[in-house]
């Protein structure tokens, strides 16, 4: 059964762990009280960024595409 009230999921678990790893550098880099850093792990992280706003964006305009069905589907 498909509970049309409730609004559908704005991102996958896949952008969610992109964003958690960008949101550990920010913690590491804003916290840190030495600069020591590790450089090779950051790189990691870095190299998602173009996946992740990519799929950023595919989400948002899945979602709200998915918001306008919703309101169609509401005026009837």
């Amino acid at each position: 059964m498909i509970l049309l009230e409730y609004r559908p999921r704005l991102i996958s678990d896949q952008l969610y762990n992109y964003l958690d790893d960008f949101r550990g550098f920010r913690h590491r880099f804003r916290y840190s009280y030495s600069f020591e850093l590790d450089w090779e792990r950051e790189k990691v992280v870095a190299r998602k960024m173009d996946p992740a706003f990519a799929l950023l964006k595919k989400e948002v305009t899945f979602f709200l595409e998915r918001l306008d069905t919703m309101d169609d589907l509401g005026d009837h």
